[in-house]
């Protein structure tokens, strides 16, 4: 029988399951039994929320109040919840609240590209905008590059491309979007090599306003986003935007909140804290109650269910207020928590965690 509500089980054996694309919360259900019957009193989850697309582990969060659409999503998740209650087996779950995955999937991250300080998510991640070096006050440097960015720029790789409304630079599966004023020095670049001289005009005067935007006016860019749409196709638009290199690309690229360089730059210029080296997980200010109430509301909902017995924290140690954090997650309501922390030799974890 399960345990009734808010009355932990005993937890006498775990079991880890790493779940991704291959083993979806469907799969995990219809082995319960099996699970049952070798002892398994709980069941200790891998990462639920959205991933990165492919993500074998799941700790490249894009959104941690969706549950991952690849193993299944929530009505996959609810049932096997409710399957687990059913066989009197308890569920533990991992939380990434230290980073999340700085890529083209995650829209709170690429509206920070777009938008740089004035993104009302700029403070979400942990950004220092106005680092040691004055010429990238008010920029994120982005080290991804495979070698230096001359280079890199001289051999065409990186383009201006155009996608449901938003133009931005491309580095292989790299997505950059440009600000918002800069749209207007894309659209004047591609002009000679437009091929609709009507479209073309109209593309010229809308350049100019996309020039004159002042720096908060989200609502009037959305509305020459959809003038851009509906202007011009997006296959014309790319293959001209395709045809912006060099120097004209050089200074359209001057004129964003990020700007790109060789990886082994990070060391040194990065402004951005990373999980350990890893460039593409970017640090998360749950230290701020407002990052911390948005990021944890799919949480909060969750541990609530019976089945629900606790939640493993990963990477503790990568937060501004280790104890704090925990304090505000065991006033969600979470049963039972869990953390991890990587010990250097000869150091103990604080008893108060």
């Amino acid at each position: 029988m399960a345990s009734p509500a808010g009355t932990p089980l005993l937890l006498t054996a775990t079991y880890r399951l790493q779940l991704g694309p291959e083993l979806g919360f469907d799969r995990v259900r219809e082995q319960i039994g099996y699970f049952v019957r070798l002892g398994i009193s709980h069941l200790y989850l891998s990462p639920i929320t959205e991933a990165r697309p492919g993500s074998p582990h799941g700790y490249d969060v894009v959104d941690h109040n969706r549950i991952r659409e690849e193993l299944g999503g929530a009505d996959a998740f609810w049932r096997l919840l409710d399957a687990a209650r059913d066989a009197g087996m308890g569920i533990i779950l991992d939380f990434v609240p230290n980073h999340a995955y700085a890529g083209p999937q995650n829209a709170r991250w690429q509206d920070v590209l777009a938008w740089g300080p004035e993104s009302p998510s700029a403070e979400h991640f942990d950004i220092e905008w106005e680092p040691l070096k004055p010429e990238l006050a008010g920029k994120i440097l982005l080290p991804y590059l495979a070698s230096t960015y001359g280079e890199a720029l001289d051999r065409g790789e990186i383009t201006l491309a155009y996608e449901h409304g938003v133009i931005a630079a491309r580095y292989f599966g790299n997505v950059f979007p440009l600000a918002l004023p800069s749209y207007g020095e894309a659209l004047a670049a591609i002009l000679p090599h437009y091929g609709d001289p009507r479209a073309a005009g109209a593309l010229a005067t809308l350049a100019e306003e996309f020039r004159a935007l002042p720096p908060h006016s989200r609502a009037r860019a959305e509305v020459l986003r959809s003038r851009l749409g509906s202007l011009a196709a997006p296959g014309e638009l790319n293959a001209a935007l395709a045809e912006v290199r060099g120097p004209e690309l050089h200074a359209i690229l001057e004129r964003q909140h990020w700007r790109l360089s060789y990886w082994q730059t990070a060391a040194h210029e990065i402004n951005y804290r990373r999980f350990f080296d890893v460039n593409e997980l970017i640090g998360l200010r749950m230290e701020r109650p407002d990052v911390f109430a948005e990021d944890h509301r799919l949480l909060g909902h969750i541990v609530t269910h019976p089945a629900i017995d606790g939640v493993r924290i990963d990477h503790i140690d990568g937060l501004f207020d280790p104890h704090g954090y925990l304090e505000q997650v065991r006033a969600l309501g979470a049963r039972g928590v869990w953390v991890e922390k990587i010990l250097a030799q000869g150091e103990t974890l604080p008893p108060a965690c």
